[in-house]
């Protein structure tokens, strides 16, 4: 809570320094009225006069920041479908509303089971299934953060062309180095070469927060029972 309220005091200091720094004065250095009337060389009805206006746009700020990240979040979910369904072009999903919103339920359970197998024939839409489930979790403040590692050779997109993946993810080691790219790249950093210090970090953080995360064409993972516990 005070990083994010440092970062918007940051943002308000940009466009009205004197509001910043009375809020600062006021809650970040836990000065009285009398002490920040004297300090700006305002009476003590200015002070209140211009906290509540400064309260008001910090709030305001922190609003717009809300919004952004909402705005993040919703697209870093939905670029898996993209990326991996192809670009709809206003075309969603149709006829699997019953399907997401059962999982998406049997998904934000906070317990077992942890892991949902889609199975099926290829084509059938599990990959698009899928997707739309991610993108319908980033309007959901269960799940933390997304990741998806594929391990397809190729895939039918909505508009029936087949996209072709040429590095496709199909060890253990690779699975994770996928999913620690995404959700914590930072801390991967020297370990990503090292798969048992990579699986490590993987599992710590995947239990920090709940994650939703897709493997996509699991069963072509070459130790898949080496990866499921």
């Amino acid at each position: 809570n005070n990083r994010l309220l440092s970062s918007a005091l940051a943002e308000l200091r940009r466009h009205s320094p004197l509001e910043a720094d009375l809020l600062q004065l006021r809650y970040g250095d836990g000065r009285s009225v009398a002490e920040m009337a004297q300090l700006l060389s305002f009476s003590d009805q200015s002070i209140y006069r211009l906290r509540r206006g400064a309260v008001g746009r910090l709030a305001a700020v922190l609003q717009q920041m809300e919004a952004a990240a909402w705005q993040a979040r919703q697209s870093r979910a939905m670029s898996y479908a993209v990326r991996y369904v192809g670009d709809s072009s206003g075309l969603p999903p149709v006829g699997i509303d019953d399907q997401m919103a059962d999982l998406l339920e049997r998904l934000s359970r906070p317990g077992a089971p942890w892991i949902y197998s889609l199975e099926g024939m290829g084509g059938i839409g599990k990959t698009t299934l899928a997707a739309a489930l991610l993108t319908a979790a980033g309007r959901s403040l269960y799940f933390q953060e997304f990741a998806w590692v594929s391990a397809q050779t190729q895939c039918l997109d909505m508009r029936g062309r087949v996209n072709v993946h040429e590095q496709p993810a199909l060890t253990q080691g690779a699975l994770a180095t996928g999913l620690l790219e995404q959700l914590a790249p930072q801390e991967a950093e020297g370990r990503l070469g090292q798969p048992e210090e990579a699986l490590k970090l993987l599992r710590t953080v995947l239990r920090r927060t709940p994650h939703l995360v897709v493997i996509d064409n699991l069963e072509t993972v070459l130790d898949v029972e080496a990866l499921l516990p």
